[in-house]
Order: structure tokens, then sequence, then C-alpha cells
């Protein structure tokens, strides 16, 4: 057992202890914590099922609370439900998206005092429930939880928190494509590209993928709005970023060149550009050369 691992086993003895004597001497509040510390705790330790229920016997104190006229602090609200809806990603997509959606309505209450978060942990649970709504087919969920990132960030110029904006940029660019907003979704797409490239500039973007994605995502944007040209601009530019992650020993990323290859060359086929269409063909020739040689000084 690794030491975080017995940490947080000692951690679950702890509130083992707390949610008992709470169940038989504390108020409901002190049992509402017992319930999310626990939870919090079993979720780390991959014990989901344990975890859940622990979260919804906290949102039943939370609705009980409320049927009195009681209504407990937006931090503790937002981890209760935010944390049961985690839970449910994989299993019941419907009942995430509605308890994300319930947790959404006092998410403009948080701020960096509130309980169970500090402003870190707002922006980072923000990002994880809008890509959490978008790819569980839910994006019309997602504008809240970006707007409190935002509102998190603003005026924050640390890298950190400028890589954060780009992750929250790109995840409602996709929210306004898939809604059809085309336009708004070219807005936030702009503003991620203009941030990644100011960050590459200054060394400190985290992961070149992100500037791919917002290029990758214009591109396909544009591409709806029949602006050929400008898609292949793009396309073009995606191509020449994934050209030296791959110069840096990221292999992982050759099938996405290739396939951006093929795809840029369809389309200079499609305009009637056949002499640049074959040059992107040749460049598939080539890396797929170089796979092969590589495969065959690993045998």
């Amino acid at each position: 057992m690794s030491r975080s691992d017995k940490h947080l086993a000692e951690a679950l003895k702890e509130y083992n202890v707390k949610v008992q004597e709470c169940e038989e001497n504390g108020t409901e509040e002190q049992l509402l914590d017992a319930y999310i510390m626990r939870g919090t705790v079993l979720s780390m330790l991959e014990s989901y099922v344990s975890a859940f229920t622990d979260f919804d016997e906290a949102i039943d104190i939370i609705d009980g609370l409320k049927r009195k006229g009681i209504s407990v602090d937006p931090g503790t609200f937002v981890k209760a439900y935010v944390s049961r809806g985690e839970l449910q990603y994989s299993e019941d997509a419907e009942g995430m998206a509605e308890d994300y959606g319930i947790a959404a309505s006092r998410l403009k209450e948080l701020d960096e005092n509130s309980r169970y978060f500090d402003w870190k942990e707002i922006v980072v649970m923000c990002i994880n429930c809008g890509d959490d709504l978008l790819y569980g087919g839910f994006p019309e969920g997602v504008a809240p939880f970006y707007g409190t990132a935002e509102r998190m960030l603003v005026d924050r110029t640390d890298p950190w928190s400028l890589n954060r904006s780009v992750d929250a940029l790109n995840i409602m660019a996709k929210t306004e494509q898939e809604s059809d907003r085309l336009s708004a979704s070219l807005d936030y797409l702009g503003r991620s590209v203009n941030l990644c490239r100011r960050l590459m500039e200054e060394n400190v973007l985290e992961d070149e993928m992100v500037l791919v994605t917002a290029l990758i995502l214009r591109g396909d944007v544009r591409l709806a709005k029949d602006d050929i040209e400008a898609a292949l601009e793009d396309y073009e530019a995606v191509i020449s970023v994934l050209e030296i992650m791959l110069e840096y020993h990221r292999p992982e990323i050759r099938e996405l060149l290739i396939e951006t290859h093929r795809d840029v060359s369809g389309l200079y086929t499609q305009t009637g550009e056949v002499k640049e269409a074959e040059k992107h063909l040749m460049k598939i020739l080539q890396l797929n050369l170089c796979d092969d040689l590589d495969d065959s000084k690993s045998v």
C-alpha cells in the first residue's frame, strides 16, 4: 500500500468514527459535513458505490434542512451535488446532468472563501463539469460553469490561470459549435488561439495539444461556414504544430498528423489545387515509411 493510500485509509477510519458520532449526537449540519468528507475520501479510494451513498445522504440532509427553511452555504451545496453528479458520469449521464444543473443554481454565490473550495478548486471544478456535460451530451448545461470559471480567472495573468482560460474557452467553443452557434464558437476559438500563441511565445503553454484542438475546431467551424480557404489555414497550422511535436518525441500524435494531412489533401483536391493535394499525400507516405522503419528497428 502506498503512503497516499495509507493516509486515505487512516482518514476513512477517522470519518467513519465522525459519521457515527454525528449520527448519535451531532447536529444535522455536522452530519452533513461528515458525510461529504467521508464521501470524498471514499471517492479517492475508488469506493464509488459507498461514496455515492454518502453524497446521497448528504443531499437528503440538504433537502431536509431546506424544508425547514434552512439553507446550507453555497460551497457545501455545490460540493454535494457536483460530487454525486460526477460519480454518475459513466452509468447515468442524465443523473449527472441533473445534479450539475442543481449545483449550477448556486454557482454565482461561490468565491475563494467558500467551504470546500478555494478559487483554483472552483476553476478546476467548473472546467471538469463543463467537460462532462459537453461530452456527456448536455451542452446546454455548460454555460453557467464557464461563466463561473471566467469570473474566477478574470484579471489573473499567471501561467496557471491563463492555461485554464484556454481550457475553458475550448470547452465553450465546442459547446457553441454543438449548439450550431458557429459565429459565437469562432469568437471563443479566436481568443483561445491568440492566448495559446502568446503562451507559446512565453514558453508557458502547458500542452501544445490545446492549441491543436482550438485550431482543428476553428477549421471545422470555418468549413461548416463554407470558408474553405480559412479552414485550410487552420489545418495547415495544425500540421505545423504537430510536426514540431513529433520532432520533440511525441509519437502519439503521428496518427493525428497523418489524418490531418489526409483531410487537407482532400480539401485541396476539392478546390482543384492538385499539386497541393499531392504534397500532403507525399507527407503521408513519408510518415508511414518512417513508422515502418521505426517498427523494423524495434524488432
